[in-house]
């Protein structure tokens, strides 16, 4: 006999049950009835699940609480003032025309849009008083190159002050390489300053999905920008949008991303928030995404383990890594208890403070019932968040009827926000893609080959 600890399960090709830490492991029906019913298992199975914790012998049922007290503590450990993601928006004004901006940028110069140096040095004494350790800035728009000088400001003054504080700050420009300033290399190589771009696939679609009245060409001035970043040694990282112009041409996107030497790919499904909300003619199912993600993974796999092109998409990186190591994964859509507002927070150009990016795209859409407090408030961090009805309490995938159940809560991420969206504005499932990304990836794992899974651990602990 044995005790079997809680356990959740689905059926995919074959049984996979997870354990209460997030071990998992694929079993027949078989063997699962044996489970069930306490009976003997296979001992190659027996040994597998007493090693996963979802089981252990009848006298060893305190250490193993123990040691799952532990790791659950361990996964838990964002919920500590440690690292937190601090977003900052310099403008909201924008020199693209994106079809699916989710900001609602601005295509018009006002100086309503930007900054103030006032607000800006508010968001210093914010950032130096917060109780964490580790803070990465990350400058978001509108297109924050339209404004530097605030940039640039923000990051002397932090890069001056924060030994007294015993900080360590991080910084990253999120920017779509269109505007390039004389200065602009040098500041990001003093400050080791990392820079995301996005990049929608060739000349035709990217322009498609990216175009200015600015630019004669939008790709042509991405290429060039890109190159000059690299010949002084400095490597963006570039994400990917699907919108319905480019969902079936996924192969070709990526091989756009390969000829211009990228060795990584974020393959992201539209956000309906600000202007995307409104174009229907960039809408798809989830099931339609589904399909795109799919082969495009089957795609990278190729390229990776056929034609030996080292190329990595991060979101299946940063699921495999929760699924397939003990450690704390820093994605704030995937913790649970909820990681906003106390993983990552972010101050509008106006100095209005909410607990992420899609609660500002909703204030921007005229909602702002998530608005946390304004910087000239100057009201303390722990304040700020308590005044929240929103965020006093932690919300978790225990009150989303549809989560209390799934098999994959160990690994899915409670969002009050996105939850609060998409129910009350868009009408959609709060899972959307969630439960068929996680379907696909174990998918993955149950079918993979030995070279696969060699991929597979090396994606998760990079």
């Amino acid at each position: 006999m044995y005790h079997i600890f809680p356990y959740r399960k689905t059926k995919l090709s074959r049984n996979l049950i997870i354990s209460p830490i997030g071990e998992y492991a694929f079993c027949g029906d078989a063997d699962l009835h044996s489970l069930e019913t306490n009976s003997p298992l296979p001992p190659d199975l027996y040994c597998e699940l007493k090693t996963k914790h979802f089981l252990c012998d009848e006298n060893h049922i305190a250490d193993e609480d123990t040691i799952i007290s532990i790791r659950q503590q361990t996964r838990n450990g964002y919920l500590e003032p440690v690292s937190m993601l601090l977003m900052i928006v310099p403008t909201i004004e924008c020199n693209c025309e994106c079809i699916y901006c989710q900001a609602s940028s601005k295509k018009r110069r006002s100086r309503y849009y930007n900054m103030t140096f006032r607000t800006a040095y508010a968001f210093c004494k914010f950032a130096l008083s917060l109780p964490h350790k580790d803070i990465k800035i990350e400058f978001q728009g509108g297109e924050p190159t339209l404004h530097m000088e605030i940039t640039q400001f923000i990051v002397r003054f932090i890069e001056k002050h924060k030994q007294e504080r015993g900080k360590t700050f991080s910084y990253v420009i999120c920017t779509n390489l269109l505007q390039f300033h004389p200065d602009f290399v040098s500041f990001i190589s003093k400050y080791q300053i990392d820079i995301s771009t996005s990049l929608d696939g060739d000349k035709e679609l990217h322009e498609r999905n990216r175009p200015s009245h600015l630019y004669h060409s939008t790709y042509d001035t991405f290429v060039n920008n890109l190159a000059k970043l690299r010949d002084h040694g400095v490597f963006p990282s570039a994400l990917l949008t699907v919108t319905r112009f480019n969902i079936d041409q996924i192969e070709r996107v990526i091989d756009a991303y390969i000829n211009l030497g990228f060795k990584s790919i974020f393959i992201r499904q539209l956000n309906n928030y600000g202007y995307a909300y409104h174009n229907m003619d960039i809408q798809y199912t989830n099931d339609d995404f589904m399909s795109c993600y799919a082969r495009g993974i089957q795609y990278i796999l190729k390229q990776n383990l056929e034609y030996g092109y080292a190329l990595r998409e991060e979101w299946l990186a940063i699921l495999l890594k929760k699924v397939m190591t003990p450690f704390l994964v820093g994605f704030v859509d995937l913790q649970n208890p909820t990681a906003l507002a106390r993983m990552c927070l972010l101050v509008n150009h106006d100095g209005h403070i909410y607990p992420s990016d899609e609660a500002r795209m909703i204030a921007e859409m005229g909602d702002s019932r998530f608005l946390l407090g304004d910087l000239r408030e100057r009201i303390p961090y722990k304040a700020m968040i308590q005044r929240s009805s929103d965020f006093a309490r932690l919300h978790s995938l225990n009150e989303i009827a549809q989560c209390i159940e799934c098999p994959y809560q160990n690994y899915c991420g409670a969002d009050p926000v996105r939850s609060y969206y998409v129910t009350q504005k868009t009408g959609e499932s709060f899972c959307g893609k969630r439960r068929a990304m996680f379907d696909f990836l174990f998918s993955l794992l149950e079918n993979a080959n030995e070279s696969q899974l060699r991929l597979f651990r090396s994606w998760a602990n990079d």
